[in-house]
C-alpha cells in the first residue's frame, strides 16, 4: 500500500479533509510529506504479519524513531 491508501483507511473516508491541521499551509498534500511504510513483524503475537509504520521527524521521548499507524 501506498502513503495514501494507508491514510484513506486510517480515517475510512478518503476524500475528506483530515483534521491534520499542522499541514495546512505546506503547500504539498499529506500523502506527499508523510512516508508510511510496511514492515513484517519479526516476533510475538503478529509474528509474521505486515503492520504499516510512521518515522517520526523528531523522535519520542522513549527513544523510538517510529510508530505503528496501521
Amino acid at each position: 500500500m501506498q502513503t495514501k491508501e494507508v491514510i484513506d483507511r486510517i480515517f475510512k473516508e478518503p476524500g475528506i479533509p483530515y483534521e491534520l491541521t499542522e499541514f495546512e499551509n505546506l503547500d504539498k498534500p499529506i500523502h506527499e510529506i508523510l512516508t508510511i511504510y510496511p514492515k513484517v513483524i519479526a516476533s510475538g503475537k503478529d509474528a509474521g504479519k505486515t503492520k504499516y509504520f510512521l518515522k517520526s521527524f523528531i523522535p519520542f521521548s522513549s527513544g523510538n524513531e517510529e510508530v505503528q499507524v496501521y
